[in-house]
């Protein structure tokens, strides 16, 4: 996807060994497996030191996911993954918050696992998985969303407003991997921007990570049109796997 292809490839016949792994920035570091652990303790000690969490706070637990797996597909309380083997396509809907979500740390930390955007991403990051590993005749993704627009506006504010919050920190990085995961998935993606859409902020990535986006045109109905949305989070809270933000890598 989105590749110009090459017209020469080079490979070695041993492979990418662990030094050459590092120099290339393949990989952060290497060991023998009898000093794995002591370097896996190093590496956690190492992002440990880069927390901005205060000490002694408490996290959260992630609860089981509850997702029904049927021959119709994968379906979650707010990611819904609908697959036609015979047509080969995947209908992934993605459901904006019903009302508005926790906007303070406190209330955050309560609601845990189900804060709005966690929920979200690992249901979405579930389903991209299970798509991707189960359903591998299945080659074209539908991305569809649903609900109001304006509350995946505030969504976005709050994640905004409490940044440096350290469970809003972790959600965001979430879900730019989840994000991610979309760019390098190797399926012809089609976003559908119909009636009752609500590509806005964080959701119009989902958008601007397909290969095509299709938008319904009433002429003679404009306000009843669906509409696109920008947020900051557009501006670079997700960059893409190529370092840019995804209006960067389309547009320019």
């Amino acid at each position: 996807r989105r590749v110009h292809g090459a017209d020469i490839f080079c490979t070695t016949s041993e492979g990418v060994r662990a030094d050459r792994a590092k120099d290339w920035k393949l990989i952060d570091a290497f060991a023998k497996p009898q000093q794995f652990g002591a370097l896996l303790a190093t590496e956690i000690e190492a992002l440990r030191a880069q927390s901005t969490r205060a000490a002694g706070s408490k996290g959260i637990e992630l609860t089981p996911l509850k997702a029904l797996i049927d021959d119709a597909g994968y379906h979650y309380s707010l990611v819904d993954a609908r697959v036609d083997r015979a047509t080969r396509i995947a209908t992934i809907t993605v459901k904006a918050p019903a009302a508005a979500i926790e906007s303070t740390p406190e209330t955050i930390e309560t609601a845990g696992a189900n804060w709005y955007p966690l929920k979200l991403q690992r249901e979405l990051d579930d389903a991209i998985l299970n798509l991707r590993t189960n359903e591998l005749e299945v080659g074209t993704w539908v991305i569809k969303t649903t609900g109001d627009a304006g509350q995946v506006i505030r969504m976005d504010e709050v994640l905004a407003k409490l940044k440096d919050h350290w469970l809003v920190k972790e959600t965001t990085g979430a879900l730019r991997r989840t994000l991610a995961r979309i760019d390098v998935t190797s399926r012809s993606l089609i976003a559908l921007v119909d009636a009752g859409s609500c590509f806005a902020g964080t959701f119009y990535e989902l958008a601007l990570a397909c290969d095509r986006i299709y938008m319904l045109d009433l002429p003679d109905s404009p306000d009843a049109a669906p509409a696109l949305q920008l947020s900051p989070a557009n501006f670079g809270w997700f960059p893409a796997v190529n370092g840019l933000t995804r209006l960067q890598t389309r547009f320019y």
